[in-house]
């Protein structure tokens, strides 16, 4: 019962609080507020509202450009050509002077299937041509590695005398051929040689083989004319006399043990074109 006491007392709270506001003066109230609004919209133009929104966004514009900004990194160059053929030395030795370890060493030269895939899948003319150069170098190694006879150099001499007969293998075909060819060939269908390059690079890397880190466009010094055959270029331009214009081959080199024990290199001169100012 106090419950619904309480219930009508608030019900008849209400009643009262509305008798106490006539509907006219709800109706006048709500007319006052609609007024105050337009009055406040007539005192603000929309040409003045336009002008704010100006003025707000020109500041969101300068607190902007006061902010610190990282200026944009400058795109990284591409590679020249000669940083896409150079090939880290390895460590060590790749034919030591235990006579075991050598045919299994040797027979490195002769997995050649990463460059034979990626011609086969690739087929073109020149990839044809690549094919034929593959077939006549793993020939002269196949014929290598048969006739190899370890009982006859002594066992100081071994790494020294068998290093040299098997670096000869890569001279003509490898480095006279087909790396030239690839080189020449970037300037004409990069995506194909670029592939090639890398399983060829891949290649050599296993068998032991390094060159050496030259850089075109500088002065060349006396240990780069000691690695490389200089091709002369003529120039009018005597502040380019001397600079390596353009490297068609790396200096190739794999390292040996001589009878001392003592580690050294052979290497297989690079091609290079120097300016000479006539």
């Amino acid at each position: 019962e106090v419950q619904t006491l309480q219930a009508d007392v608030s019900a008849l709270k209400q009643t009262i609080d509305a008798l106490k506001t006539p509907p006219e003066v709800q109706t006048l109230q709500a007319d006052v507020s609609a007024l105050k609004q337009t009055i406040d919209a007539l005192k603000t133009p929309p040409e003045v509202q336009t002008l704010q929104a100006d003025v707000s966004a020109l500041r969101q514009t300068i607190d902007a450009l006061k902010a610190p900004t990282t200026p944009p990194e400058p795109p990284t160059p591409p590679p020249s050509p000669e940083e896409l053929f150079f090939l880290p030395e390895p460590q060590g030795v790749f034919i030591t002077n235990e006579r075991t370890k050598i045919p299994a060493q040797i027979k490195q030269a002769l997995n050649v299937s990463g460059i034979e895939k990626y011609l086969a899948a690739n087929p073109s003319d020149a990839s044809k041509k690549f094919q034929r150069l593959l077939n006549n170098h793993s020939r002269d190694v196949k014929k290598f590695v048969d006739k190899l006879r370890l009982s006859e150099p002594d066992e100081s001499e071994l790494s020294e005398v068998i290093t040299t007969k098997y670096f000869k293998l890569f001279h003509r075909t490898i480095f006279d051929n087909l790396l030239v060819a690839i080189r020449r060939g970037l300037k004409d269908s990069e995506k194909f040689y670029l592939g090639l390059l890398a399983e060829v690079n891949r290649y050599l890397s296993r068998c032991g083989i390094y060159s050496v880190n030259m850089k075109s466009g500088k002065q060349a010094e006396t240990e780069d004319y000691e690695n490389i055959t200089p091709q002369i270029v003529k120039t009018d331009d005597k502040s380019l006399s001397g600079t390596i214009s353009d490297i068609e081959r790396l200096p190739y080199r794999i390292n040996y043990l001589d009878e001392f024990g003592e580690q050294k290199f052979l290497q297989y001169a690079g091609v290079a074109s120097i300016y000479k100012a006539v």
